[in-house]
């Protein structure tokens, strides 16, 4: 579509220069005011592009070019798109690629070079040749506030034996705005994802003009603008009242913090324009294997990277295999043991690994039911977006991510109940007294079987009521070959519990609890690998059920 004026060659957005150039004959046009041949059948709301659909997932990609991708970049397919001719409505904004491939290579380099068990395939070449630039559809907030506040506020005195109450009402003058705030506005483009490679510059969006998309292609925008209008509103809310804070908190002087965030919103006047659609530019390489897929995705803008990250299992377990045959023979010599301290250690060991496996398996609940990616639901697909989005401040995203993981970890406190905590007292306890068998008087009177109880019996209770959290997961998730593999870490613990409940004299019975203990971990252990791999990749998306946003709207 965009065609060079010397020589009709295909012209594509050189990122270094910013300027559309010919790999044909070397001409170079400003994209703002380069005029293609079929400027005519545009306007200032719409412009032609070619729209690309996967035959397999049903992705579409549009873009200014004429040449197909070759493959999906959300299901890996090969050769499995068609394309055809539309008009689409403009987006108001966009920040141009800044961010060149080999730029992104590098970056993802760095980033793969720690990951000691990734796949080989991860680090091979010709997987970085598949990266491809796309543009990801973004709603952008802008959000006023009243000029002149009045901020309640309260101050105490200590005036000899009294206590002065002073109440106030604090003129506050706003200036400014809250501008900028970006949320992602394509259901296929993962939330969660969108705030790892957050943020964005706001400084670097520009008036869109499609000469940005020579070369490059972008996601088609299927969230309704109002579905984060609510949130946007309260992100501003929350960075103006920060700086009311700094101006009324002065002294003994504390403002009234409101009750909700609609308190705060009508205290301050927070009014949210119209948004405005806009396309932010990221780099995408997809692996697949199978009926998985996983991403690494690059920021264009600043280079912030957010991997799937999946194990290579023969990797992981020689590394294991090498690593515990060295801590074995240092340990081997250093320290000894009883057989009840010994059974104690692999119940702690099994403890964990149930724990860490319950872990994993909520994790992979919230992937499957979108816990994380409220703009799953956006699009028509079972209910509505309501929530989360990466803002394009640093230090305000910052921030917000902040007190939001502030207030949940509040709400956990307050969930602690005093059963949770005599649990973690006795099982603090329980890890101290089998090493330290001379620690008190009380200790030192005791047989090693007498320790062993105190450490084993609240492990298996733990143990235990880890396995019933971990079949509640059943339920909510595809993955049902947990239950197996939750079983055998059960076992271990109730295998542990029944010799504490025989106290056998010989010191076989306590070394097959321990080989069913370790037996049992080997079991957890290759089912955490495998359920992390899961979770480190996606299953092939399907996106034919695709509906409702506006393809980018202006309007």
């Amino acid at each position: 579509m965009y065609e060079c004026s010397q020589c009709g060659a295909q012209l594509r957005f050189d990122i270094q220069t910013q300027l559309l150039h010919c790999d044909h004959c070397g001409a170079d046009f400003n994209p703002e005011t380069f005029q293609p041949k079929d400027a005519a059948e545009e306007s200032k709301d719409a412009y032609g592009v070619t729209v690309f659909r996967c035959r397999q997932c049903g992705a579409e990609l549009v873009s200014t070019t004429n040449s197909a991708v070759g493959f999906c970049i959300y299901c890996g397919a090969q050769n499995m798109l068609e394309s055809r001719l539309e008009t689409r409505n403009r987006p108001a904004r966009i920040i141009p690629f800044h961010l060149t491939k080999d730029d992104c290579r590098e970056v993802y380099r760095k980033k793969i070079r720690n990951a000691l068990y990734a796949p080989r395939e991860l680090r091979d070449t010709k997987e970085l040749e598949k990266f491809r630039g796309i543009y990801v559809p973004y709603w952008v907030y802008d959000a006023d506030f009243n000029q002149s506040v009045q901020i309640p506020a309260s101050e105490q005195v200590q005036n000899g034996d009294y206590i002065v109450d002073s109440d106030y009402q604090v003129t506050v003058t706003i200036h400014g705005g809250c501008h900028g705030i970006a949320c992602d506005a394509s259901s296929s483009f993962d939330d969660h994802v969108a705030e790892m490679i957050a943020p964005y510059s706001a400084k670097k969006m520009v008036p869109f003009n499609p000469a940005y998309l020579a070369g490059f292609y972008a996601d088609t925008a299927d969230v309704p603008a109002e579905t984060y209008a609510e949130w946007a509103a309260d992100f501003a809310t929350e960075q103006a009242m920060d700086a009311v804070r700094k101006r009324v908190n002065t002294g003994n002087v504390e403002m009234r913090e409101p009750a909700s965030g609609a308190e705060s919103r009508r205290l301050l006047g927070t009014r949210i324009a119209k948004p405005e659609a806009a396309l932010f530019p990221v780099w995408f390489l997809t692996w697949r294997k199978k009926d998985r897929v996983a991403y690494a995705i690059v920021n264009g803008d600043t280079g912030k990277v957010s991997m799937d990250m999946p194990v290579d299992r023969k990797r992981f377990f020689t590394g294991c295999a090498v690593s515990a045959a060295v801590f074995f023979v240092i340990f081997a010599f250093l320290f000894s043991m009883t057989a009840p301290d010994a059974l104690f250690w692999c119940s702690v060991i099994a403890m964990v690994s149930g724990i860490l496996y319950f872990r994993e398996m909520r994790q992979i609940a919230g992937r499957e039911t979108h816990e994380e990616d409220p703009g799953y639901f956006a699009a028509g697909r079972n209910g509505m977006k309501t929530g989360t989005a990466a803002a394009v401040f640093p230090k305000a995203d910052a921030k917000a991510a902040y007190k939001r993981e502030a207030k949940r970890l509040g709400r956990a406190f307050r969930r602690t109940n005093p059963v949770r905590l005599m649990i973690g007292i006795w099982i603090l306890i329980g890890f101290l007294l089998p090493s330290f068998s001379g620690i008190t008087d009380f200790t030192s009177g005791m047989l090693p079987g007498d320790r062993a109880v105190i450490g084993i019996i609240p492990a298996g209770i733990v143990e235990i009521v880890f396995f019933f959290r971990t079949i509640k997961l059943a339920g909510k998730v595809k993955e049902k070959s947990m239950i197996p593999e939750a079983l055998s870490a059960l076992g271990a613990a109730l295998i542990a519990i029944l010799i504490i409940v025989l106290r056998p004299v010989s010191d076989l019975f306590w070394y097959i609890g321990c080989i069913a203990s370790l037996l049992a971990v080997l079991v957890t252990s290759l089912g955490l690998i495998s359920k992390y791999n899961i979770l480190a990749t996606r299953p092939i998306p399907t996106f034919f059920d695709r509906e409702g946003g506006n393809d980018s709207a202006k309007d």
